[in-house]
């Protein structure tokens, strides 16, 4: 038989189970204020499997307090299908929030929002994205600055800044022996600034090139220099052929480039130039009226657009000398 009222103080510890009391039998209207503390809800009242409705919760003050005692550890736990997915908990008077290994610590001590693991309620270092490619937060306002602390990415590095200056200044501060990187994809430093402020590019487009032979003659062409692996040579980012003798610029910019060469013979109207798509822009003219070693060269700085290129080209008849008597080099300024 069904229980029409229920009197709290007529009914013993689980006198009633939850299958001797009808549904609805039941409601808000039936318990006054006050009528129920938790010293008279005992916990051996099992609503598993049921569905309970509850009144919904509105009063001017605070309309539900949940106060665990003592030890910490979760407050409220969340489930699904049976399945615990988070909970709500305390460690040392701070409130955490989360679900398995992801959470977030409320550490009000130390003004910090911290990453947790929320299973353990230990710290997480180093172990929690803020994020994700097809998950993105959109602008980041900060007071202060960022720091860095990757052992892995800066090995001499104790911690590194970036931060704005009171003058409004972009900063970076990599502590003693620090280092900032511009990466490639492959995460090559391709810049580096030093804490002495020396800045290094080693992709910066650069070569010098050889005649790889003794003597050459050059009668109205462009003298391709066919080497850049002896003595000495280097072509970063192969920007120098060694078959045509051209170098053809990366990107646009302000190029250096010098030429120089040995020549013994006696003769007039040797012109060398230095051309930018097969066009003189510079050149040397050369009248030798008597024998004997003497050094011919030229220099000069261009802004070339991307795919410019530049050649040496000598007009006249001449034997010109190789090795390491001679070179063409050059590399971009910015």
């Amino acid at each position: 038989m069904a229980i029409d009222k229920i009197s709290l103080h007529g009914i013993a510890d689980n006198a009633v189970g939850t299958a001797h009391i009808a549904a609805d039998v039941i409601v808000a209207d039936d318990i006054a204020n006050n009528a129920i503390t938790i010293a008279e809800l005992n916990s051996t009242l099992d609503l598993s499997s049921k569905t309970v409705t509850l009144p919904t919760l509105s009063k001017a003050g605070v309309p539900l307090t949940a106060n665990r005692t003592s030890s910490d550890g979760d407050i409220i736990e969340l489930h699904k299908d049976g399945s615990e997915i988070g909970s709500l908990s305390v460690e040392s008077g701070s409130l955490h929030i989360g679900g398995g290994d992801v959470g977030l610590g409320f550490y009000q001590v130390a003004n910090s929002i911290v990453p947790i693991n929320a299973g353990t309620r230990a710290l997480s270092d180093g172990a929690i994205d803020l994020g994700m490619s097809s998950g993105r937060y959109h602008d980041l306002y900060l007071a202060g600055g960022i720091k860095m602390n990757n052992a892995s990415d800066m090995t001499s590095v104790t911690t590194g800044s970036i931060y704005q200056d009171s003058s409004s200044r972009l900063r970076f501060a990599g502590g003693t022996g620090g280092y900032l990187f511009c990466d490639d994809t492959n995460g090559t430093g391709q810049l580096k600034i030093d804490d002495g402020g020396r800045v290094t590019m080693p992709a910066q487009p650069t070569f010098l090139a050889r005649y790889n032979g003794s003597s050459v003659n050059i009668s109205n062409e462009v003298w391709v220099f066919n080497a850049t692996n002896v003595y000495s040579g280097f072509n970063i980012g192969s920007h120098y052929s060694t078959s045509t003798g051209k170098f053809t610029a990366p990107v646009a910019g302000t190029y250096y480039f010098h030429f120089s060469s040995i020549i013994s013979t006696q003769g007039t109207n040797l012109t060398i130039q230095l051309r930018i798509n097969n066009s003189a822009a510079d050149q040397i003219h050369i009248s030798q009226d008597e024998s004997g070693w003497n050094v011919y060269g030229l220099s000069s700085q261009y802004y070339l657009n991307a795919s410019d290129y530049v050649t040496v080209y000598v007009a006249g008849n001449y034997t010109l000398y190789g090795n390491n008597w001679s070179r063409f080099t050059g590399h971009l300024i910015g």
